[in-house]
């Protein structure tokens, strides 16, 4: 029997999810995990597993969420999944961006999510629908207040789509007079990317990293 598991480290939250080969999620689970708290992230995601009779060596899908996000989060992510393959040919493993869990409030053939990047700037990142799901559409950017301004009206994209807890630090971006509605995700579930349309290619170094502007 296929087992599919998904992780995301790339926010606060760590998020898992294992689906079986009929569709039926049998763990949606999160948990707050910043910094040294990461530490823990094995003992959680085998302790979910063990609560339904698995471990790791059942699980034999898996996708990590590649952002973007945490570049930290996302490489403790890639790294611990990583080992637990090595040396399993048999287990096919990819990368799915974690943009795709905000993009399931959204319901547009073009959606670009949008993430606060700190320094305040906003990160960009464009889906498009290809066969019911999104995938991405090549489109990145880091905008400050006056750039998102210009560029915004400008983009193809009908829906703006936003994690909630970047929701405030997104709409101070916006531009005083803009029309602009965000689509809020309330969710932090990792079981958009265990639906996403994304070959396993065997790749968990395809990690997204826009980076924001940098001052000395």
């Amino acid at each position: 029997m296929a087992l599919y598991g998904a992780l995301d480290l790339s926010g606060s939250l760590a998020a898992f999810a294992v689906m079986d080969d009929a569709g039926q999620i049998l763990i949606d689970e999160s948990r707050p995990m910043r910094g040294r708290e990461a530490a823990s992230l094995a003992v959680f995601l085998t302790d979910l597993l063990a609560g339904k009779g698995l471990t790791v060596r059942d699980v034999t899908h898996w996708t990590v969420g590649s952002g973007p996000g945490s570049f930290t989060g996302m490489r403790l992510a890639s790294a611990l999944v990583k080992g637990w393959v090595f040396g399993c040919p048999d287990i096919k493993v990819r990368c799915v961006p974690s943009a795709l869990i905000a993009a399931s409030a959204a319901d547009a053939e073009a959606v670009a999510v949008l993430q606060d990047g700190r320094n305040q700037e906003m990160l960009v990142f464009g889906l498009k629908k290809q066969n019911g799901t999104y995938v991405p559409d090549g489109f990145t950017a880091v905008w400050n207040k006056e750039q998102a301004a210009e560029e915004m009206p400008r983009q193809h994209y009908s829906q703006w789509a936003v994690f909630a807890a970047d929701k405030m630090a997104v709409e101070r971006l916006l531009p005083e007079d803009s029309a602009v509605v965000l689509q809020i995700s309330q969710t932090c579930s990792a079981v958009p990317l265990l639906r996403a349309a994304m070959p396993f290619d065997g790749d968990l170094d395809k990690l997204v990293y826009i980076r924001p502007a940098v001052f000395s």
